[in-house]
């Protein structure tokens, strides 16, 4: 819990970030105790103008983007800008919102498409997470397709039970997403994970017992 409130919350950087946010009641990190409350306290959160879209959460937005940025100082060596960070977050948001609108509501872990009219696309990137309750044992994921214009072309989510732990829930994942991949008809893809092991892992063809099953099915 330490980690995610310092680097979603507490660091001078993601201060600044959420300075630059348009909201109000935003998350006081000292009610921060917890991944529960964490998002019970974010939920708070109102949205102001110019988002241009009240009843969409624009939080986990906010969360996922300080996330990548963290990963690409560490994974890259480079990183991004408080205004890109809230920038991609209001633009992903504004995405969401708009796709909701033009859908009819689906029950959870069933995918949404957003699909490019018109054009065929070969070459895109996949953003994937994973989580794992240990004391349930069961895991989620979600997986979000981008084109190479940083376009959404696909994303979905789904759950599972009996899941062994947070490493396979993340292997789960990849996996998913190469099939996703498969199933678009992409024939190069670039797979972003913040599970640093699993991508040790497959990068280095290793074996690891209780995902042995799923690094084949990746491999």
């Amino acid at each position: 819990v330490e980690t995610e409130r310092h680097v979603l919350l507490q660091c001078p950087f993601a201060i600044n970030v959420w300075n630059l946010v348009p909201a109000m009641s935003k998350l006081d990190p000292t009610f921060v105790t917890s991944p529960g409350t964490l998002l019970q306290g974010s939920r708070r959160m109102i949205n102001l103008p110019p988002t241009g879209f009240g009843g969409t959460a624009l939080y986990p937005w906010i969360f996922w983007y300080l996330w990548v940025g963290r990963n690409k100082v560490i994974f890259e060596n480079r990183g991004m800008t408080e205004q890109e960070i809230v920038s991609l977050a209001v633009k992903e948001a504004r995405i969401w919102h708009a796709a909701q609108q033009e859908q009819p509501s689906r029950a959870p872990g069933l995918e949404t498409r957003i699909p490019h009219v018109g054009r065929t696309v070969s070459e895109a990137q996949c953003f994937i997470d994973a989580a794992w309750n240990a004391g349930s044992s069961g895991g989620g994921f979600g997986c979000i397709f981008k084109d190479t214009n940083n376009n959404t072309m696909h994303q979905f989510s789904s759950n599972r039970s009996s899941v062994g732990s947070s490493f396979v829930a993340e292997a789960l994942a990849v996996k998913a997403c190469l099939k996703a991949a498969r199933s678009l008809g992409l024939s190069k893809l670039t797979v972003w994970s913040d599970s640093k092991s699993l991508v040790m892992a497959i990068s280095n063809k290793e074996k690891i017992t209780e995902a042995q099953g799923v690094l084949f099915d990746i491999s």
